[in-house]
């Protein structure tokens, strides 16, 4: 039987002081068209007839964001990946639904809504089978209400994150699994391409959050290399700890800072154009984490592919809901998820890409050493910066990050 799959943002509500949206991804009947429905379900009418009131979907998951949106990016693979799920089931009613939820900067709201989607308040069993932790601040987030909720049947995770699973406690024997770059492994590689991109650099600003597990790693990381490499070159820490302050404490940079080197995390990801505008107008080189810094003006970056992140990620949630029938209840839902999460081994070390962005470098004055250019695996010749002052226009998605 040929279908097509749709999705549908059906409710947004405020729980727990953080935004929720359910989102639903629906394998249809040819001749049905989707028209919004409440709650959980759906309803979906017959062109020219009554409408028909289908059944709740078999799968409900999380997407988890610390930001106020998600990446449009991501949100793209993530529904195709999961509407190609629904096809490939037997039946016409809807599969899978998807729930995001928005910390908007804040990490205690968003714990508060995670501890209410696993049931830590109730005795019944989680509301969700599976959290995807969209960023490191997420993946930190439902990995302490994890601990705290004991022995008590919690969902299963899968990550997509930049930065070390490790790090926050997202293990194969504690359900976690998913996509990830690595970034306090690749931080030495970054300072290794800055000392040869910035002939006698001593002045080093490293930016990021400071209260991100995952930002701790990398800078316990670059300290180690400037102790070992550099012991001379002065590093200053620059603490992006919410989006709002991000324009104060960017004039905190020493006026002899030479390169700036942009840890991975929401925040910087968030404001990757601001800080690319700041370092452009102070002629000061910078090495970012994710591509997109190099693309909207960073000088920089040296990061894997984000869409074979995605597609990673998006394919273990399909991996792991093979492991859940219909017929189960959800408690053994969120059992049999678990247990097939314990089987799928974490993503393989991406390859990751030096890229490098000529057109910021010329802007500066600035000539790149013929023996870095040798390096790089993307030159970026005449890209066009895409400023953060561009809002997307649907406020739950924005530009990747």
């Amino acid at each position: 039987m040929d279908r097509t799959a749709a999705s549908s943002t059906d409710r947004s509500s405020r729980a727990g002081g953080s935004s929720r949206t359910r989102r639903e991804f629906l394998g249809t009947v040819p001749g049905l068209a989707l028209v919004a429905g409440t709650g959980i379900s759906a309803q979906v009418a017959d062109t020219g007839t009554q409408a028909q009131q289908i059944a709740p979907p078999q799968h409900v998951i999380a997407a988890l964001w610390y930001a106020a949106h998600k990446p449009a990016l991501l949100d793209a693979v993530l529904r195709r990946t999961l509407n190609n799920y629904c096809l490939r089931t037997d039946c016409p009613e809807p599969t899978l639904a998807v729930e995001d939820v928005f910390g908007d900067w804040d990490k205690q709201r968003l714990k508060h809504a995670i501890r209410d989607l696993a049931g830590i308040y109730t005795e019944g069993p989680p509301k969700v089978e599976l959290f995807l932790a969209g960023d490191s601040i997420a993946a930190e987030a439902v990995n302490e209400v994890k601990a705290e909720a004991g022995n008590k049947p919690f969902p299963s995770i899968v990550y997509y994150i930049h930065g070390d699973p490790s790090s926050v406690g997202l293990l194969p024997e504690n359900n976690a699994t998913g996509a990830t770059n690595l970034s306090a492994q690749a931080t030495g590689r970054k300072l290794d391409l800055l000392w040869q991109t910035v002939p006698g650099l001593h002045h080093l600003a490293l930016v990021g959050n400071p209260s991100s597990k995952s930002v701790q790693s990398q800078r316990r990381v670059a300290r180690e290399w400037v102790r070992t490499h550099a012991p001379l070159m002065a590093c200053q820490d620059i603490d992006l700890d919410h989006p709002n302050n991000v324009p104060g404490e960017l004039q905190k940079v020493s006026p002899w800072t030479q390169a700036m080197l942009i840890l991975s995390d929401p925040i910087t990801s968030h404001r990757r154009g601001e800080i690319a505008k700041f370092a452009l107008e102070r002629r000061i080189v910078t090495m970012f984490g994710k591509p997109e810094g190099a693309h909207d003006g960073g000088m920089m970056a040296y990061a894997a592919d984000r869409l074979a992140l995605m597609a990673a990620a998006a394919q273990r949630i399909v991996a792991a809901l093979t492991g859940a029938g219909p017929s189960q209840t959800p408690a053994e839902r969120v059992q049999a998820v678990a247990t097939q999460v314990r089987t799928l081994n974490i993503q393989d070390n991406p390859k990751l890409d030096f890229i490098i962005n000529v057109k910021t470098a010329r802007a500066m004055g600035f000539v790149i050493p013929p023996w870095v250019m040798a390096q790089a695996d993307i030159v970026l010749w005449n890209e066009a910066p895409t400023w953060y002052e561009q809002a997307p226009q649907d406020p739950h998605c924005a530009e990747p990050m």
